[in-house]
């Protein structure tokens, strides 16, 4: 709770007093997981909790062994990477896993160069086979991905090096074997020593060619491929993120000479900052929503609440503990809009009738503007003085970020908003044989009919719906 709570920029350093008392008096155990298999460290990591993961590593004896330790989907610390991960905190991870594997460039006793030096980046993969590269490219997030390239350039430079030193070493060290004649007179079982030498001096050699090519044969980092076979290139251009072109020139440049992997088919893509705009994505929502009340205000011991309650927006919203208020979503990728435009009426007309729009009016204007009165539309839709409005603005809501997004100002949108909106018919409820009861869903205008209805008047083309709700498809 403690480490979670830093994930709010503003608690981040209330987090660190309270991690600081848990582990200097309390005696935490950082080896404890949660119920997701989270080590303190790997949830401190994926909170982008900078001052807790700096602490846990540089001031405890155990944080520095919880670097390998994995949740349930196989994440450790390096691969926890998302859109706001700062590159310090790579830059932190990287070093303490230097620590831990110095030996990366060493070379055995064999002349083959340890690969354990490596394993921070390419060997320790989730369960779906991807690397911290991966799972950089994956959100977008550039920065990270340059550190950990430039970092593979560095481990494959040390390898080369290794690799150079083992062979001066082992050429100076080799000593020619001298023939035997079978003929002379010497001693049969100083001969078979001599012969045993010149096999073993070969299988030396043997495995030495054998180390060499395993080394040439090592995967770069940009090279590595997950479960599906796809690069980290890859998946970031299938997840609709070009990366820039400075970073292009890493991700498709050839290795050394030494190395067979590079693949000249690697894809290129330009960046077309019209279709492919710097923010990404645009957050929409509106504080009437929150005065959307469907029961009394909620407390501790009282009745049980329903299931659309002002709780599932402030969860997401509230600007001290709401998840979307986390670090992570604080983003030049992400804009947040708190003020957007009432829906007009024309364009709720086309979907509902006006009846029944004129009905959700009066009687919600008719209710006293407390959080404690609370009428019902129908079984299953309760309302209050300011229902009507929020589903307003909410409507409003969405169609403004239809325009915003075909505008090409953002490529996509999140909506937290309430009422809902995805059930209502043309009148409300809708009945049919196979559900005499209704449609459900504490509906009042629907948003997602209404915005495409003003979708394909106004730009004239098909919209597809795709509801995976509990109850999908109802209404």
């Amino acid at each position: 709770m403690a480490i979670s709570l830093g994930a709010i920029p503003s608690n981040k350093e209330f987090s660190l007093s309270c991690v600081k008392l848990l582990l200097e008096e309390g005696n935490a155990d950082l080896f404890l997981r949660d119920d997701s298999s989270q080590t303190p460290l790997l949830l401190a990591t994926k909170s982008n909790n900078l001052p807790v993961v700096e602490y846990i590593l540089n001031h405890t004896s155990d944080g520095p062994s919880t670097l390998e330790k994995c949740d349930r989907l196989g994440n450790r610390p390096l691969t926890a990477i998302n859109a706001r991960t700062p590159p310090a905190l790579t830059t932190l991870l990287l070093t303490h896993m230097g620590r831990r594997y110095s030996n990366a460039a060493s070379v055995s006793s064999s002349g083959t160069a340890s690969t354990t030096g490596n394993r921070s980046l390419k060997v320790l993969k989730n369960y779906s086979g991807r690397t911290a590269l991966h799972q950089a490219m994956s959100c977008g997030n550039w920065d990270v991905a340059r550190i950990l390239l430039q970092h593979d350039d560095v481990i494959m430079a040390q390898r080369q090096v290794a690799m150079a030193e083992s062979k001066l070493t082992t050429t100076l060290t080799d000593v020619p074997m001298e023939d035997v004649d079978v003929n002379t007179n010497v001693d049969p079982s100083k001969h078979r020593e001599n012969q045993n030498d010149i096999k073993d001096n070969s299988n030396s050699s043997k495995n030495r060619h054998r180390s060499k090519a395993h080394i040439h044969s090592l995967e770069r980092l940009k090279y590595c491929k997950d479960k599906r076979g796809w690069t980290a290139l890859d998946l970031s251009l299938r997840r609709g993120y070009a990366p820039p072109m400075n970073l292009i020139s890493l991700l498709t440049s050839p290795p050394s000479s030494s190395s067979s992997q590079f693949s000249p088919s690697l894809p290129k893509p330009t960046r077309d900052m019209i279709l492919d705009p710097p923010t990404k994505t645009l957050i929409a929502t509106h504080d009437i929503c929150l005065k959307h009340y469907t029961c009394s205000p909620i407390r501790r011991g009282g009745e049980e609440p329903p299931p659309e309650n002002v709780r599932r927006l402030n969860v997401l919203v509230n600007k001290k503990v709401g998840i979307l208020r986390s670090d992570e979503f604080h983003s030049s990728q992400v804009t947040w809009n708190n003020d957007p435009p009432r829906a007009n009426i024309a364009d709720v007309l086309r979907v509902h009738s006006y009846p029944y729009i004129n009905k959700i009016s009066t009687l919600c204007s008719a209710l006293p503007d407390h959080p404690s009165c609370v009428s019902n539309l129908d079984p299953d839709t309760a309302i209050s003085h300011h229902s009507f409005e929020s589903a307003m603005y909410a409507t409003g809501a969405v169609i403004e970020v239809v325009d915003a997004i075909m505008n090409g100002d953002y490529r996509n949108a999140f909506l937290p908003l309430r009422p809902p909106g995805h059930h209502a018919g043309p009148d409300g409820v809708v009945t049919c044989n196979n559900d005499p009861d209704g449609s459900h869903g504490f509906c009042l205008i629907n948003h997602v009919a209404v915005a495409a209805a003003y979708f394909r008047a106004t730009y004239k083309a098909k919209v597809a719906i795709v509801d995976f709700d509990v109850h999908h498809g109802n209404g």
